[in-house]
């Protein structure tokens, strides 16, 4: 017999966590594919220092997962990815508003963790919405890579149309990642609010 499928808020939910995590793509684009020649040709620093930061980058990258796992753990998947939208959304921004050695420091470590550091907690948001459905889950994970890669791919090419067209425009891109980023936060926080209501109807 097939497996009767998910109840409406958590089909709601899981398209919401689809949208999310493609927007979630679209806003690390600006630090992976800009990072380093915004600090050696738009700040003038020299590809030497854009390297530095791109090790910062990559330092972060290997701390990510196991920082974000644990914080699940003790925080639950979904508040945990909540914060990391609200992380992301204010680390991409501040390139857009600040260049500073501290700034570019912050940002370039903190994305760096948050590239792979989503990974684990969307995966872990999967599984919570579908319990004990271990092929849901994998269709479900399944449907969230194509929405990152899919994300990931619209933003490379935007962002670099953007970037032909208007040399040297940086800090538009990483405005944009942000705005990405904080859409993704909003939707996020729609769709826990239209639960959240529909349990109290339910409950009253």
């Amino acid at each position: 017999m097939p497996r009767p499928s998910a109840p409406a808020p958590r089909r709601r939910a899981l398209v919401a966590l689809y949208v999310e995590y493609g927007l979630n793509a679209a806003g690390l684009v600006p630090h992976m594919l800009f990072l380093v020649d915004f600090v050696a040709r738009g700040l003038g620093q020299g590809l030497a220092s854009g390297a530095r930061y791109w090790v910062l980058f990559g330092v972060g990258a290997m701390l990510g997962p196991l920082a974000n796992g644990r914080l699940a753990d003790r925080i639950g998947f979904a508040l945990a990815f909540r914060l990391a939208l609200i992380v992301q959304a204010a680390c991409v921004a501040l390139l857009a508003a600040s260049a500073q050695p501290w700034s570019l420091t912050l940002s370039s470590f903190v994305i760096g963790a948050m590239v792979p550091g989503v990974v684990p907690l969307v995966l872990g948001r999967t599984h919570e919405l579908l319990p004990d459905d271990a092929d849901q889950q994998l269709r479900a994970w399944g449907l969230c890579t194509i929405a990152f890669a899919l994300g990931q791919a619209a933003a490379a090419y935007g962002f670099s149309f953007i970037f032909a067209q208007m040399d040297g425009a940086y800090r538009l891109l990483y405005a944009l990642g942000a705005i990405a980023l904080g859409l993704a936060l909003m939707i996020d926080l729609a769709v826990a609010e239209r639960a959240t209501k529909q349990r109290r109807a339910m409950t009253g």
